[in-house]
């Protein structure tokens, strides 16, 4: 995968867990470039994008505009 989108409050797992998870896979050489990953939430309050290892956050609600901006 290129992007993974991650609400971060998943009801088994939390986005910014996820996003650790994928970081840690990343870093065993399982995957030769890092993924984009991108969080997003109602509330951006504690998150820390560096220390996950998410490249972005974008709150809700949100827009399609608001989505391809972030992607651009």
């Amino acid at each position: 995968f290129d992007l993974v989108l991650l609400d971060c409050q998943m009801p088994e797992l939390s986005g910014p867990s996820a996003a650790r998870m994928i970081r840690l896979v990343e870093n065993e050489g399982e995957r030769t470039h890092g993924v984009c990953i991108l969080l997003h939430s109602a509330s951006a309050e504690g998150i820390d994008l560096n220390a996950v290892g998410a490249n972005g956050f974008v709150p809700k609600p949100f827009t399609i505009d608001r989505w391809k901006e972030v992607l651009a």
